[in-house]
């Protein structure tokens, strides 16, 4: 069986602007040295995940999108399609 990497994990819905947004991530980024044993994650609003991506690109943290719906893309309450998640991969 294979060992699974545990993950830590944070969001932070729409409490934050562009600049508290990417401040915030900036900082959990910084704090986190890379280990082999777990992964940190955040999950902005999808509203900011590509500019949070961008910020982190060559560090430790990975970076999410919150409320995908994984249905058709299209119109839907509440979620982005998948597809809006792809450009953060």
């Amino acid at each position: 069986m294979n060992k699974r990497t545990p993950i830590l994990a944070g969001n932070w819905k729409m409490n934050l602007s562009l600049a508290q947004a990417l401040d915030l991530a900036r900082a959990v980024d910084a704090s986190w040295t890379k280990r082999d044993d777990r992964e940190v994650w955040v999950f902005p609003p999808a509203l900011y995940a590509v500019p949070v991506a961008q910020a982190l690109a060559n560090g430790p943290v990975r970076v999410g999108v919150q409320n995908i719906f994984v249905g058709p893309a299209g119109k839907q309450a509440g979620g982005e399609d998948n597809l809006t998640a792809v450009v953060c991969d």
